[in-house]
């Protein structure tokens, strides 16, 4: 994106003292598309989204800084339904000798793996977004974090007093409602964060006392007008590490977390269990510009018990929540793999994605294809395919499959 330069002078330059604010940069997308199915499960076909992104930070004295980032988005602008904004990051942040504070809506991502990121616990996710690019998805919460910097390691704590939830595609289906139930008390978060880079090799180990970011399913109450459902956030504890290097020309990472949930023992088919998740892989680039990466994926169940056993009417809300939180199957084996190559000086780039889980069968593959017209004006032709049973991660999305096309322009 281009930024539009903008300085302010004030008395303190003339008395030599150095500006306050400076080097402000503001930045401005605008961004339509055309959607052949929409990415909530509701059956809509031939979805139009129009918004715009916008950027601003600017230095504050020596140390200090300013940083905004939000959206304003329609994505049903064909037929005039209302919109819906964002404020994905708004914070400020100051450095003082070895230590970094900074305190506001900050966007915060871990992890070193290629798209799939166990330890990623802090960033909030709308799954249901018109948008190309997961990045795009990602939002921040409120978070007050104080880092010390020695040398090559950085020690970091986190107060996060705001809860956001993960945005989910849930079926319509007659007479079932779904409504969110926020913790009572979200000022009780918080994380530690060790981190390490170097030339070699590059680590971090973390750890979150927080809550869930995505629900569990649980009927509230059900009745002549239909049965509702709340997405309650229970409370968790991940640990989690990641390491990256190189090994001649490969690039090498590995990444992994086990969460502990409010049902140690397995008992409630509506709470999530702990488990065990990681990823390794590699990537290399051939021919100076093509790129190849691949990765495998583990994911372990503590005290898995059969969804399908639950008995009665429940038994449908029970299947789904297992389906939603990938807990259909006490443990699975799968794989990603991301193939991307450029042209014309970058400004054709080419990628397809795909992520597999081997029990089911079930698949995620993810074409796109971007050209460049001018630095300012950008396409993009991509499509979702979502494939397996009806009983499987990615077989349940299948009505989420999609192609789109994108066009944005930066002012």
């Amino acid at each position: 994106m281009l930024a539009l330069q903008a300085t302010a002078a004030s008395a303190a330059d003339e008395a030599g003292a150095g500006r306050f604010v400076h080097d402000a940069q503001a930045g401005l997308s605008l961004r339509g598309s055309y959607w052949t199915h929409s990415r909530l499960l509701d059956g809509d076909r031939d979805v139009g989204s129009a918004s715009a992104w916008a950027t601003a930070r600017a230095r504050v004295g020596d140390t200090g800084k300013l940083v905004f980032d939000g959206w304003a988005r329609n994505d049903r602008s064909f037929d005039g339904r209302a919109g819906e904004t964002d404020v994905r990051e708004a914070y400020g942040a100051a450095s003082f000798g070895n230590w970094d504070l900074s305190a506001g809506r900050q966007l915060i991502v871990w992890g070193k793996a290629d798209a799939v990121n166990p330890t990623d616990v802090l960033s909030v996710r709308n799954f249901t977004l018109l948008t190309p690019t997961d990045e795009d998805q990602k939002t921040g919460v409120g978070t007050v974090r104080a880092t010390y910097n020695r040398e090559e390691l950085r020690l970091s704590a986190l107060w996060l007093p705001e809860f956001r939830a993960n945005t989910l595609p849930f079926p319509t289906s007659p007479g079932v409602r779904f409504e969110e139930r926020d913790p009572s008390r979200p000022h009780q978060q918080w994380a530690l964060r060790a981190e390490r880079s170097s030339e070699r090799f590059d680590w971090s180990a973390s750890y979150f006392d927080g809550y869930d970011k995505s629900p569990d399913l649980r009927a509230d109450s059900a009745g002549a007008s239909g049965v509702l459902v709340g997405l309650y956030h229970s409370r968790i504890r991940v640990i989690g590490a990641d390491a990256a290097t190189t090994v001649g020309r490969w690039g090498v990472r590995a990444e992994a977390a086990y969460t502990w949930t409010t049902d140690p023992a397995g008992t409630d088919p509506f709470t999530k269990n702990p488990f065990l998740y990681g990823v390794v892989g590699a990537d290399r680039t051939f021919l100076d510009n093509l790129n190849v990466n691949v990765q495998a994926l583990y994911r372990r169940i503590a005290h898995y018990e059969d969804p399908f056993a639950v008995s009665g009417p429940l038994q449908p809300l029970a299947v789904q929540q297992a389906l939603i939180s990938n807990q259909r199957d006490p443990e699975q084996l799968g794989a990603t793999v991301r193939i991307s190559k450029k042209w014309w000086n970058d400004t054709l780039e080419a990628e397809v994605s795909a992520i597999a889980w081997f029990v089911h069968g079930d698949s995620l593959v993810r074409p796109r294809l971007k050209y460049a017209w001018t630095d300012r004006l950008k396409t993009t032709l991509g499509a979702d395919f979502y494939r397996g049973p009806a009983d499987s991660f990615f077989g349940n999305l299948r009505d989420l499959s999609t192609a789109f096309a994108e066009v944005q322009y930066d002012l």
